[in-house]
């Protein structure tokens, strides 16, 4: 038997089940399947990735994709937004959201802050703020309903006075 034949790939499959912040989460069991290299290799004109595969139907977890339309999550947006004096989308990673919630917290202000990266629908929210107020980014910060901007927005508002101005 040559050296080729003997040898075989290991491929690592993973398991994943659903997850409410991701979508999906890797679950620790990781199976491996030994192929040998000259099936594959002779064969490899044949095979494709999605050919590849295990197929325990049992042993998969059924999941769930709930779509949230633009619109909708635009009016839950705008809902919050008219309902709460100072709101921050934020993400809890980011330091320019940090520092934008220290600078509400150092004023005294109580603001709502919604944590996109905790939500499992975070993604569509941050683009469905997109759409409302044309910034990307987070922190996305909005004033007595009024779209202020993010953290140098904000920072450069409280330097200035407007920041207090809008509170009022």
């Amino acid at each position: 038997m040559s050296t080729a034949a003997s040898r075989s790939l290991r491929l690592g499959l993973r398991k994943f089940a659903p997850d409410t912040r991701f979508g999906l989460r890797n679950v620790t069991s990781t199976s491996f399947v030994h192929v040998p290299t000259n099936s594959v290799l002779e064969n490899s004109s044949m095979i494709s990735s999605h050919e590849l595969r295990l197929q325990k139907s049992n042993q998969q977890p059924k999941v769930t994709y709930r779509s949230f339309s633009t619109s909708d999550l635009s009016d839950k947006i705008s809902s919050i937004v008219s309902e709460n004096k100072v709101v921050v989308f934020s993400k809890t990673y980011c330091p320019f959201c940090s520092a934008t919630k220290q600078l509400f917290k150092g004023m005294g202000v109580d603001a709502e802050v919604i944590e996109l990266d905790e939500m499992a629908n975070g993604g569509a929210m941050q683009a469905a703020l997109t759409k409302l107020s044309g910034q990307r980014t987070v922190p996305n910060v909005f004033i007595n309903g009024e779209h202020l901007g993010g953290n140098d927005d904000t920072q450069a508002a409280k330097r200035s006075g407007k920041l207090e101005a809008m509170l009022k």
